[in-house]
């Protein structure tokens, strides 16, 4: 499964879900436009694409992808 991220300079990328090390949180961009004040950063060097306008959204979306990323592992080990 893939997701598209941003890197600090702001570049659209694309990973494997498996090959990415997370370590989220969220960061507020006081620089970005309210309705994407709010962002989900995957690890030190990655963001989710979207931004969000508030932090609650932002929390919303994080544990998403952790819901998604916990799925992958569970659909691994049932296949081993």
């Amino acid at each position: 499964m893939l997701i598209s991220m941003r890197t600090k300079n702001g570049d659209l990328i694309v990973k494997d879900y498996l090959d990415i090390d997370f370590n989220m949180r969220i960061k507020e961009n006081p620089d970005a436009p309210k309705t994407e004040r709010y962002e989900v950063w995957i690890n030190s060097k990655y963001r989710f694409a979207d931004g969000y306008p508030t932090k609650e959204k932002a929390e919303d979306q994080m544990l998403k992808l952790m819901d998604t990323r916990n799925e992958l592992e569970v659909d691994i080990s049932d296949l081993i």
